[in-house]
């Protein structure tokens, strides 16, 4: 007999050949027909959730099905709810029905909480589209950010990409001709294919980003486009209007001033407006560590510029009068906090808002240095592009502004020739064009900007150029000629002394006198023992001290030097006309070439101006600088009172303050430009460095640049600073300066072989000396290189007579 396989129903157990039954009456079938319904719709409703996550079904689709699926979800759960005759069959919700029969559906979930499909959640204005439009623009600048930082792996990128793609499937907004959408998931079906750890390579990063700037450009304008589907703000009340401007209502303050922030992009109303609001302006650097919780709803802080409401009742409490009410910057209430005099803080609270109000100076002056036919912005063309680059000085990447007039203005304020606009949001500045150029249909340069969806920025390896209308900053050659004949150069020496050591100051008086020259000594008002030393020699022909009632009191960065300084040059104009040259000193320089040598230098180069460029890239030393910020001088500190902006239609210079000016070019000054027609200039410029850091550093050259006087430019300062980056730079100076920066190193006796080098160079003082520090070196410079003879006293120290300064000084 054949044995019986393992799986047939044994013959003694005639049960197991009977059908098996779902239920025993028909009562009982009804009830499970209706569990099993609830249960496909539920399954059903998934499946369309992830549909449309996917952009299978279209909005109006999803949304006619959605609303279909939940009202048969809702009449069918309150039917297996009627036919629960029993406590263990009942179901208390959605969930407990879910859970018992282990269905794994959570976006069905989440929809049938809600009520309604998603799309018309978004048009209502609900706070889920707000979360989505600020969820999508993070993650797009999350993973642009990633890709820049060169973070290629598929396991970094994966992630962000497709939350990106689901979040734009939730919102309805985004019309099905939205092309990033297709492009997102093109990527994410690409690195889905791809192992973990795998990394992308540099071109495919780079179309990546190109693509995912794009998507972000088109999904700005679409925003921009439904600006009726969110709530406006009045113009007149809120400064801009609807999608331009977010306001949160906040309950919190900080010193008595309601918060405030400016827009940059676009934004949404999320919450009615009240008289105190927190504008946010949506930026793209998200500072993730601090959050403002409004509601359930938390809004990031934007690194955006941040202003407070001035009202009459802050005004009453700070016992300040004479202010106008409105905006006043973040960093100026700081400053009002620290400030202690009434007229500090009344200051402060009205050049901030004028800053606001952008009234704190003119928004454009003219250049006059010849720009030899260059136009601002005339079109070049269409180039080819490459790693090399077309344009290789420097660039920036504007995500949300550049266009080619902004493009051209960023380039012309660093004195660059050519703009070229690239890549939608890239902006390259080059002095010189490339030598082999390629140029290209204007077809080929298509993209749109970022900053202007009218405007056409480059392409992907194409850059569309333009001139800048300026012909960059030009520089005059120097000539070195040691000849030997007796030379008629007149100096006016310009000797700014702060008061640190009146011995060390006359020294240097008689290691630079000669009777042809002309000396005007400033003395700072606080030091009264140096003063009293030196006004004696008042009554020398050629020597003019500033009397007392009409000396400064300067600080390290403070805009009042630059006061000293232009006051210096008309009192020289007026008193010492004849004078070729002024050339600055403080009583920490001192001479490391003979007198003679500069006057012969000087005597073949009459008509030139001395003045050292920074030597780096020129909108990085601007930042360096602080020049996008507004500071004030009171108290005897520099306070910095916020953020300002750039003067068009000039390009900026700076670098050292210590100078050798013409004689045109210092007339020029202290006439205020009217002798060059150039009044405007003059005072626009004066009226803009009244408010910033270390002027003297950047308003001559400025000055100079784009003057008519531009081309007699020596990029030289003739002296030897002993820098030492790392020990001279910090922030030492936060006592009197809201910022930080660097001094010189003081020579010691171990430089001194460094110091003689100099002789067969057209250098001719250095910086620092300080004979607490290191007497020596300077012995040694006056015996050995300057040769003059040395009295010395008994304790080592060189005394110049206080009693006959003239004595001492003029023989």
């Amino acid at each position: 007999m054949a044995a019986q396989a393992w799986y047939s129903p044994s013959p003694e157990r005639p049960e197991l050949q009977e059908e098996v039954r779902l239920s025993r009456n028909a009562k009982e079938r009804e009830k499970y027909d209706k569990q099993a319904d609830l249960y496909a719709a539920i399954n059903t409703l998934q499946c369309l959730e992830q549909a449309y996550v996917r952009d299978c079904v279209t909005p109006e689709e999803y949304t006619s099905n959605c609303s279909k699926l939940l009202t048969q979800i809702k009449l069918a759960f309150k039917l297996v709810q009627d036919d629960s005759d029993v406590q263990s069959d009942s179901f208390q919700n959605i969930e407990s029905f879910m859970e018992r029969f282990k269905l794994d559906a959570k976006s069905a979930l989440e929809r049938i909480k809600d009520g309604r499909p998603i799309t018309i959640l978004d048009d209502k204005g609900n706070r889920k589209a707000m979360n989505a439009i600020a969820e999508i623009v993070s993650l797009f600048i999350t993973v642009m950010d990633k890709l820049r930082l060169k973070f290629y792996a598929n396991d970094e990128l994966q992630g962000e990409v497709r939350e990106l793609l689901e979040t734009m499937s939730r919102l309805s907004l985004l019309p099905n001709s939205y092309s990033g959408r297709e492009k997102i998931a093109t990527w994410l079906r690409k690195m889905e294919e791809m192992p973990a750890s795998a990394e992308l390579t540099e071109d495919e990063a780079r179309q990546l980003l190109f693509d995912l700037e794009q998507s972000h450009n088109e999904f700005s304008r679409i925003l921009k486009e439904h600006s009726g589907f969110f709530p406006t703000i009045c113009e007149k009340e809120c400064g801009c209007g609807g999608l331009e401007c977010w306001r949160v209502s906040v309950n919190r303050e900080f010193g008595g001033f309601s918060y405030f922030g400016r827009s940059v992009c676009y934004a949404i109303v999320i919450m009615p407006v009240s008289s105190e609001h927190f504008w946010l302006g949506w930026g793209t650097t998200l500072l993730r560590e601090s959050e403002i919780e409004v509601s359930s709803f938390a809004v990031p802080f934007i690194n955006e510029p941040i202003y407070y409401n001035l009202t009459e009742e802050i005004l009453v409490r700070l016992e300040l009068e004479n202010v106008d009410l409105g905006l006043v910057g973040r960093d100026a209430v700081s400053a009002v906090q620290r400030a202690s005099s009434k007229a500090c803080k009344t200051e402060i609270l009205r050049s901030s808002r004028k800053a606001v109000d952008e009234n704190l100076h003119a928004n454009f002056l003219p250049s006059f240095c010849p720009s030899h036919g260059r136009k601002i912005g005339r079109f070049l063309g269409c180039f080819q592009d490459g790693r090399n680059r077309f344009l290789n000085d420097t660039h920036v990447v504007l995500k949300t502004e550049n266009t080619p007039k902004n493009c051209v203005s960023y380039c012309r304020l660093g004195g660059y020739v050519y703009a070229g606009v690239q890549y939608g949001t890239e902006c390259w500045c080059g002095t010189h064009l490339s030598n082999n150029p390629v140029p290209l249909e204007s077809s080929r340069c298509d993209m749109t900007c970022s900053g202007d969806p009218t405007s056409t920025c480059g392409g992907f390896y194409t850059i569309a150029v333009y001139e800048t209308g300026t012909n960059g900053i030009p520089f005059s050659d120097d000539i070195f000629d040691s000849r030997n004949e007796e030379s008629s150069t007149r100096v006016a020496f310009m000797l700014l002394f702060n008061g640190r050591n009146y011995r060390q100051a006359f020294r240097l008086l008689k290691n630079i006198y000669s009777p042809r020259h002309f000396y005007y000594l400033h003395i700072d008002e606080r030091a009264e023992l140096m003063f009293n030393a030196l006004k004696v020699l008042n009554g020398t022909r050629n020597i003019f001290v500033v009397p007392e009632g009409r000396r400064r009191s300067s600080i390290w960065g403070g805009a009042s030097l630059l006061t000293v300084v232009l006051e210096g040059f008309q009192v020289i104009c007026e008193v010492f006309p004849e004078f070729d040259f002024v050339l600055n000193l403080s009583e920490s320089d001192f001479p490391i070439r003979k007198l003679s040598d500069l006057e012969d230098y000087l005597s073949v180069n009459r008509g030139k101006n001395f003045l050292r460029s920074h030597g780096s890239q020129p909108h990085e030393f601007f930042n360096k600088q602080g020049l996008s910020y507004v500071f004030l001088e009171c108290e005897r500190r520099m306070w910095n009172i916020g953020k300002d902006r750039y003067i068009a239609g000039i390009t900026y210079d700076g670098g050292s303050d210590w100078f050798v000016l013409s004689s045109p070019f210092v007339k020029y000054v202290a006439s205020e430009g009217r002798v060059l027609g150039e009044e405007e200039l003059f005072t626009g410029l004066r009226q803009f460095f009244a408010y910033k850091l270390l002027p003297v550093e950047v308003f001559l050259h400025t000055l100079l640049a784009n003057s008519a006087l531009c081309a007699t430019r020596v990029n030289a300062h003739l002296r030897a600073i002993n820098w030492q980056r790392r020990k001279s730079c910090g922030c030492k100076s936060k006592k009197i300066v809201d910022w930080c920066g660097c001094s010189p190193s003081i020579y010691r006796q171990r430089d001194f072989e460094r110091i003689s080098y100099f002789s067969a160079k057209n250098v001719f003082f250095g910086r620092k000396f300080d004979p607490t520090v290191d007497l020596m070196i300077i012995n040694m410079v006056e015996r050995d290189i300057l040769e003059n003879s040395l009295d010395a006293s008994s304790d080592g120290e060189f005394v110049y007579s206080i009693r006959s300064p003239c004595l001492s000084i003029l023989h």
